[in-house]
């Protein structure tokens, strides 16, 4: 059995457990997956300085993150104004 289908049966039985401790009424569990949309604010400083961005309209190339640093600085942090403002924009 692979890792997805062990935590998708643990996932089931867990909402199940669930679902009867709240007395609610039902016969199977069904999960749904999802893809996450993931962008990047670029300033436009930025922008012009990266030939990939701009011939190609997307990132070619980057660089790891530090170690164990890769989701603490925005998972965790707050939005930083000036980005709160683009997404309230768009």
């Amino acid at each position: 059995m692979t890792i997805f289908r062990k935590s998708e049966a643990v996932m089931k039985e867990s909402a199940s457990k669930m679902l009867n401790a709240l007395g609610i009424p039902h016969k199977e569990v069904f999960l749904a997956l999802g893809l996450e949309q993931e962008f990047f604010v670029v300033p436009k400083k930025a922008y012009l300085q990266r030939q990939d961005l701009r011939f190609v309209g997307r990132c070619l190339f980057g660089r790891v993150g530090a170690k164990s640093q890769q989701f603490s600085d925005h998972y965790y942090a707050k939005i930083p104004q000036k980005i709160e403002q683009i997404l309230k924009e768009v």
